[in-house]
């Protein structure tokens, strides 16, 4: 794969390519203009393993994934609570 100033981003070897590893050396050599937000997150979790040939999970990443999207629940449940709890106190 090539980026579009013409540098080699990723080599694939073999005859035949996992659909899922084409796409996402596609999207990752492409700075993100081909491809869908779904793929570049998938792409934030996931990096290419040249030993393995394929595209292998991140662990930090994903906890820092898995992070934001535990303090935008927390976020929005006290907000919720916050909200209850003053309207209460102003029919009170």
């Amino acid at each position: 794969m090539a980026t579009p100033k013409a540098r080699i981003a990723r080599y694939l070897y073999g005859l035949e390519y996992h659909p899922k590893t084409l796409r996402l050396s596609l999207v990752e050599s492409s700075e993100g203009k081909i491809g869908s937000t779904v793929d570049r997150l998938i792409l934030y979790c996931f990096h290419y393993d040249s030993s393995e040939g394929r595209y292998a999970p991140v662990a930090r990443n994903m906890m820092r994934l898995a992070g934001a999207i535990a303090m935008v629940a927390l976020g929005g449940f006290l907000t919720v609570l916050w909200r209850t709890d003053l309207r209460k106190k102003k029919a009170l």
